[in-house]
């Protein structure tokens, strides 16, 4: 094995290809595709009627008219062909440039979103494709075949494409808009969390008491992030090694897999993959660490579709940049805040997430939790930008998911506040804020938490006095008060 760039070459270079292809070049080379047959069907039919030993039919022959010779035609398709890699390469360029504006204040997600969509893919390879399409006809004009048909299309679609670009550059201004991206990856991560159903319903969340042994550790070979894990693979091999024991007289104690990295976790070299636990000694323990090995799949990027942390992760991101000293924009991170509210609200009303208590692997959720931390971080940035409305917006978002969160949920989410409260001398008591930790505070005492709303009750009233009177940030809150 090679430890030093993770494996041969040409496997390097498939994943990069399979990754391009997946991430954006499928759809653009299948319509580049697509207009190649094009050419070459209309190819056979203009040999079919124009060619120079047969007179066109006369409902057609004021094509020839328009069109003209060989040289006309030429002429013709070499015009339109120069005029489309012109114009799509001046596009195409505003473009990228537009894109690279928006990622600047929105971090590199935009470049995901914009290679991702759908549309935008379509319309590169419907240029890419229609510049083929008139290059080769231009190539194949000559004396003994005029390309009519060839002409007719490409002028036609020349002016869909002149049409297209207006929408295009409409679609790429509205998609580089925050609450575009915003609301693109709220779907996204919805949508993977839908993907990830089967991981969590095949495994369970706790370790099972008949296996509390830990036999062996299996660890990572290369580096990567999790972007899947083979469970029907891993549960084979359990069930394989249980049958040859038991079919040898041996112990049929259960073993157990433990994973110790979730979809999205990122591992090195010798990094622990898992643990085998079992009642006894676990004498095949190799041949079970090379099967979990095999069904955890590590990527050099985190696969969106199947990892919901990756967009919770991007929000975050988002998030921080805009509400920091950087960008000083608090709307993109109150939006934040809204889109994580929503996928916590969803994700509550569907319940904790399905699990096979039967299963012997353990698998860890902690996707909810990454989303409530999210809150925590954006907090402290806050504080750092004195975005008075943006905490005010993590409070009461906090407080409305408060009486819909179970025990440990409650716990996470009081501990956020709490945390919150030691830089909450940076900020000036808008009535906003007031307003927002007040509903925090009765948020916690409903739940039962009433020494934390006390807490947050004693920090409103510290900040409260600071009204009326002169202060810099730093005395904003007596020092008796900042050290309690």
């Amino acid at each position: 094995m090679n430890t030093s760039d993770d494996g041969p070459w040409w496997d390097r270079a498939a994943k990069a290809v399979r990754h391009a292809l997946g991430e954006f070049l499928l759809v653009p080379i299948a319509v580049v595709a697509v207009f190649l047959l094009l050419a070459a069907g209309v190819y056979f039919i203009d040999a079919a009627f124009w060619s120079s030993n047969r007179k066109p039919p006369s409902e057609l022959r004021w094509l020839s008219d328009v069109f003209g010779d060989s040289a006309a035609l030429s002429s013709l398709l070499g015009t339109i062909a120069t005029s489309l890699v012109t114009m799509t390469s001046i596009t195409f360029s505003l473009l990228l440039v537009a894109v690279q504006q928006a990622a600047s204040s929105l971090t590199n997600q935009v470049f995901d979103q914009f290679l991702r969509r759908r549309g935008n893919q379509i319309y590169f390879g419907f240029f890419v494709g229609l510049c083929v399409f008139a290059l080769i006809n231009l190539i194949v004009a000559s004396q003994s075949h005029r390309p009519i048909f060839g002409a007719l299309i490409a002028v036609v679609l020349t002016g869909v494409a002149l049409c297209l670009i207006v929408v295009l550059i409409y679609t790429t201004i509205e998609q580089m808009r925050p609450d575009t991206i915003i609301e693109a990856i709220r779907v996204h991560v919805l949508s993977a969390r839908e993907n990830q159903r089967f991981l969590l319903q095949a495994t369970r969340r706790r370790i099972a008491s008949q296996a509390p042994h830990v036999a062996g550790q299996v660890v990572s070979e290369r580096q990567g992030y999790v972007t899947a894990v083979g469970v029907e693979q891993i549960a084979r091999a359990i069930a394989d090694i249980e049958r040859s024991r038991k079919s040898a007289g041996g112990s049929g104690s259960a073993i157990e897999v433990e994973l110790c990295v979730g979809v999205g976790s990122h591992v090195a070299f010798r990094d622990p993959l898992a643990d085998l636990r079992c009642a006894g000694d676990l004498t095949d323990a190799g041949a079970l660490s090379k099967a979990v090995v095999a069904a955890i799949r590590l990527e050099n990027v985190r696969d969106f579709e199947r990892d919901p942390a990756f967009g919770i992760a991007q929000l975050g991101i988002i998030g921080w940049t805009s509400v920091s000293t950087a960008r000083s924009n608090p709307n993109p991170g109150i939006l934040v805040c809204h889109a994580l509210r929503d996928i916590l609200a969803r994700w509550l009303e569907q319940g904790e997430a399905p699990e096979d208590r039967s299963s012997r692997i353990v698998y860890t959720d902690r996707v909810a939790d990454t989303a409530i931390s999210t809150f925590e971080s954006l907090a402290v940035v806050a504080s750092e930008s004195m975005q008075h409305q943006t905490l005010a917006e993590i409070m009461r978002t906090l407080a409305m998911l408060l009486p819909k969160l179970p025990p440990e949920g409650v716990d996470q989410v009081v501990g956020v506040i709490l945390r919150s409260l030691s830089a909450l001398g940076e900020h000036v008591l808008t009535r906003e804020l007031e307003r927002s930790l007040e509903i925090a505070s009765q948020a916690m005492a409903a739940a039962g938490r009433d020494a934390a709303a006390e807490a947050v009750t004693r920090a409103t009233d510290a900040l409260r006095g600071s009204i009326g009177v002169l202060n810099a940030r730093s005395t904003r809150v007596s020092a008796v008060v900042r050290s309690r």
